[in-house]
């Protein structure tokens, strides 16, 4: 990402040469997949009927997993067919308090087989992704691939994968985050606005 080589100039300025920006494209598989495939998944993970919130990456500190715990709470107001749905690899020795369980409605679902990606993002109302920094955010690009709304906060490279095709928090906190994922699934227009911008916009890259 450019904000990638914006960082390695500011810290190794003139000891290297000067970063070449190549972007990363979704991989084509994140359009291979069907809609049983998708129930299926909503099955296993007991979420049938439910609005699903969802997050797909490394679970560790930059990513902000307990904020956006908090502010799924919020948006949910203690709703039962509210779910959150968190897909990845946990780094050795992290243990975000949102794996506690008091709260049955966030799942923590570990790693996905590459096959099972397209199929998880396309289980979602939309995925939030709060992380402090990305050196490209490819989960985002992922989810804008299948049509699934995203939700990320304005640092690092997201910006620059995300633009208009998203809903970009500019504090990182509980109740913005909140605001953003009610707007998304509580309007189906602006939601399946939003996965369209998404679509077209990774098929750019």
């Amino acid at each position: 990402s450019k904000s990638s080589a914006a960082d390695i100039e500011s810290y190794f300025g003139g000891r290297a040469q000067a970063p070449v920006v190549i972007p990363l494209a979704a991989p084509e598989r994140s359009v291979d997949y069907d809609a049983v495939r998708v129930e299926d998944l909503k099955a296993r993970a007991g979420c049938e009927g439910k609005r699903v919130i969802g997050y797909l990456g490394t679970v560790q500190p930059r990513k902000n997993l307990d904020l956006l715990a908090d502010a799924f709470v919020l948006a949910s107001v203690g709703d039962p067919d509210w779910v959150l749905l968190v897909a990845g690899r946990l780094r050795p020795g992290y243990a975000p308090t949102f794996l506690d369980p008091h709260d049955s409605r966030m799942r923590y679902l570990g790693p996905l087989a590459d096959e099972d990606v397209p199929v998880f993002l396309s289980a979602l109302h939309c995925m939030v992704s709060p992380s402090s920094y990305e050196g490209f955010g490819l989960s985002f690009l992922e989810a804008m691939a299948v049509g699934c709304p995203v939700i990320g906060l304005a640092n690092s490279s997201v910006p620059e994968v995300v633009g208009d095709a998203g809903i970009l928090v500019s504090e990182p906190n509980a109740q913005s985050l909140a605001e953003a994922i009610q707007c998304v699934t509580g309007n189906r227009h602006f939601a399946a606005e939003l996965g369209e911008k998404g679509r077209q916009r990774a098929a750019g890259f």
